[in-house]
This record gives C-alpha cells, structure tokens and sequence, in this order.
C-alpha cells in the first residue's frame, strides 16, 4: 500500500499549531505510523465529525516525540495510542504531568520478539545459537521499526546488552517489516521481527512471540488515550467518548486490516467510516448520550 510504504516526511515534524480554542472548536490530534495509531485517530475523527458535530478535526501524522512534546505543551489536543505503563515510559516520565488520561480503549497490549510459528525456538536466550547454526541465513538482523519508538528503544538500549545478542537491529518502517516478514514466510524462511498486538500481521501470519526470561519487555500494557490539560473541561463531551471507547482483539483487528490492506491509498477515515458502516452497534454505545 503505496501510502504506508511511502517514507514519512514528517518523522522530522514539529507542531506549528496553536493549542484549539473552544471558541473554533478545531480538535488536533497526532498520531504516529503505527497501525493502531492510525485506526484509533481516524475512527476517533469520524466519530467527532459525523455523529457529535464536530466540523474541523485535524489530524497530523509525525514522529512520537514531537507527538507527546506538543501535547504536553498544548499545541495539539489529543494522541489516542499510548503504551503504557512500559512502552512509552519515557514519555510519561518526561511529560505525563501535562497531559491528562483519558480512558483505556485495549488491553492486553504486547511487544517484542516474534518469529513464525514453524521457527523451531521458544525463547530470545536461543537466538544466538540459531545464528550461529545459519538459520537466519537469509535474514541475519533483528527488522525492527521506525528509530526511536519504544520498542526499538527497548531492543536496542535493553535487549541486545541484556542477551548478548550476536545479531544486530535493524530498523525500517512498520509497513516495512510486515513486508520482510510476509517475504520470509513465503520462503520459509527464518526472520526474527520487532512485534506487538494488537497487529492485524497476527491475523494474516501464524506467528508467536519468543519468551523474554528477563522480563525487560514488560507484561501486558493498554493502549491509552491521553490529551492535553485542560481537554476535558474544555470538552467534556470528547472526554467522555474516549473513556467509553473500547476494542475487543477482533474489532481492533478489523478496523488495522482495512487499514493496512488497503491498495487504492483510500483515506483513512473513510476506512474507519467503513468499519463503522458494519459496527453501529459498537461505536454508538460510546457516544455521550447528550452527544446523540
């Protein structure tokens, strides 16, 4: 899908917006490359404009640092896929005193490691024995993601020191990846990817994350909607549908493959108001009912 391969100008982006006023009712809201970012923006933006009112959302795709700098600044309103409490813990640690949580919309959030099913290891400890043995002959680094997003933070600076891992990182976009891993598994081959759910490759590929003795990816996380300060007196009424919003795996997944299928650069939020088309019963029970 041409859009998602097509290398993201605005990695190096900084916000120029002023935080929206009341008064305009204008709602920003960045989101970075990944799957679930996208679906959560623009099924969020549909739902504001075609069913609470809402006529000028605007929603900027960047890097995630100056995604969370300019929330916690106020130029932007909201970022709707947050991983916490592990992923994105600096973050939090840097800027969570400027911006307000504002609900849980999927839990049982997981990175790291992955590999196919046929790969005959269960943990990152055999790694480097596989190595050493050729199997990942045709793949000989760890695919990763876009530099500086939490999981490659995690591998880079935690992981690789941690194992003693003999293979190196490499990174790449998401869209990137998924077509690595899609590429070695048509093959057979052996290829060892940066992870996480929810992902709609969990839904195309039979896939199973490597064990993690040490722990240093973390356990479960939720993906978490957070805004600016002062969102929520400003807007109540979108406060109160990001903490109704919630996704089940298979209502994640739906919404993540329309996106990520997609081979006519349809815009995103007419894939969200596709899903919405086939899940009114879903997306209206999270309208504020002085919203209907």
């Amino acid at each position: 899908m041409k859009k998602l391969f097509t290398l993201i100008l605005s990695m190096t982006l900084v916000f120029s917006l002023a935080a929206c006023s009341e008064e305009d009712d204008t709602i920003e809201i960045g989101y970075a490359t990944w799957v679930d970012g996208i679906a959560m923006t623009h099924l969020t933006a549909a739902i504001l404009e075609d069913e609470m009112g809402y006529e000028n959302v605007e929603t900027t795709q960047a890097d995630l640092g100056p995604i969370f700098s300019d929330l916690s600044q106020g130029n932007i309103d909201l970022m709707l896929h947050a991983w916490l409490p592990a992923t994105h813990a600096t973050y939090q640690e840097q800027f969570s005193d400027d911006w307000e949580n504002l609900g849980i919309s999927y839990e049982g959030a997981r990175i790291g490691l992955v590999v196919p099913e046929y790969v005959t290891i269960e943990s990152i400890t055999e790694l480097n024995q596989a190595y050493e043995d050729g199997e990942f002959e045709e793949h000989p680094e760890i695919v990763g993601i876009e530099p500086g997003s939490g999981i490659m933070d995690v591998t880079k600076k935690e992981i690789l020191d941690a194992y003693s891992l003999d293979m190196d990182l490499l990174s790449a976009s998401g869209p990137a990846m998924v077509r690595t891993l899609g590429n070695a598994i048509a093959e057979d081959e052996w290829v060892v990817v940066t992870g996480w759910t929810p992902h709609y490759m969990f839904a195309e590929y039979d896939l199973k994350f490597l064990d993690d003795p040490q722990n240093i990816y973390g356990g479960a996380e939720n993906i978490v909607s957070i805004g600016r300060s002062g969102m929520t007196q400003d807007h109540p009424d979108i406060a109160q549908l990001l903490d109704n919003m919630y996704l089940t795996d298979t209502q994640f997944g739906e919404i993540a493959g329309l996106i990520s299928n997609d081979e006519e650069d349809t815009p995103y939020i007419d894939l969200a108001r596709e899903w919405m088309a086939d899940n009114e019963d879903v997306w209206s029970e999270w309208i504020p009912e002085d919203s209907q």
